[in-house]
């Protein structure tokens, strides 16, 4: 019983430890890694056209975790505001293929309001489309129908520029 007793005495302070606000060390909490912004200014800049009203937002509380298949939203677009937000987690993480990747896909998205095709650039930016952006260029993109915004200005002015350059 002695022993019973010690053992639940010594789960307990663990407990009150573990759980305590005092015992939690702020000198060894999560070092988060800052957004490289140039990064970013490069990588839009390098997207075939130009949207002056475009926001690009990081965030890492509304996304789900990328679960061991790979799968998971790390990017979405708000195409009535031209709002991409991508997971910031994720972000700092990647590497530049995958950001640019991400950022296109998402771009294309916005700007060109184009929705998921299947086998092609638009299917799944960490599966076919990472190596393709690169492969193909972005030229797959201006054969691909407008499936969403179809009838705002902006998509209609960015889609006839997108293809001006292809």
């Amino acid at each position: 019983m002695k022993k019973y007793l010690l053992r639940c005495t010594l789960l307990f302070i663990t407990a009150l430890q573990l759980f305590s606000c005092k015992g939690v060390d702020q000198s060894t909490a999560e070092q988060r890694t800052p957004l490289d912004l140039a990064e970013v200014d490069a990588l839009v800049s390098s997207f075939p056209i130009q949207d002056p009203t475009l926001n690009i937002v990081f965030d890492d509380s509304s996304f789900a975790d990328v679960s061991s298949s790979g799968t998971g939203t790390l990017g979405k677009c708000l195409i009535e505001t031209n709002t991409i937000t991508i997971d910031e987690r994720f972000w700092v993480g990647s590497t530049r293929l995958v950001k640019e990747s991400l950022l296109y896909h998402e771009m294309a998205h916005c700007l060109l309001g184009i929705g998921h095709h299947s086998m092609t650039i638009m299917d799944s930016f960490i599966g076919y489309g990472a190596k393709m952006y690169k492969a193909n260029g972005l030229s797959e993109l201006g054969s691909l129908p407008c499936d969403t915004g179809c009838d705002l200005p902006r998509i209609q002015n960015n889609r006839a520029s997108f293809n001006a350059n292809f």
